[in-house]
């Protein structure tokens, strides 16, 4: 996907089949509700992949995606603080 290429490089190894939720939101620095949110409003492309108790399980794309979303909220919390001169 051409949108893949502009993800960020989730720093640590996810193995094959996801990490946890809990997990997630540790390597991503959001929260879990966040994560949920993302999946419900159909930012993560699609639902996240779960195991077989139903437990969600998020893999190296899932969190790269994630973490976007976090530098863009970020980015524009940036700038409206510059436009209010809270640097």
């Amino acid at each position: 996907m051409a949108n893949d290429l502009l993800l960020p490089v989730v720093p640590v190894e996810v193995p094959p089949e996801g990490v946890s939720i809990s997990r997630a939101a540790e390597i991503t620095g959001l929260g879990i509700e966040a994560l949920r949110y993302y999946e419900r409003a159909g930012l993560m492309l699609g639902h996240t992949r779960r195991d077989s108790g139903g437990r969600r399980r998020y893999r190296q794309a899932d969190l790269a995606r994630a973490q976007r979303h976090l530098a863009k909220i970020e980015a524009k919390i940036a700038a409206y603080e510059a436009a209010e001169g809270k640097s």
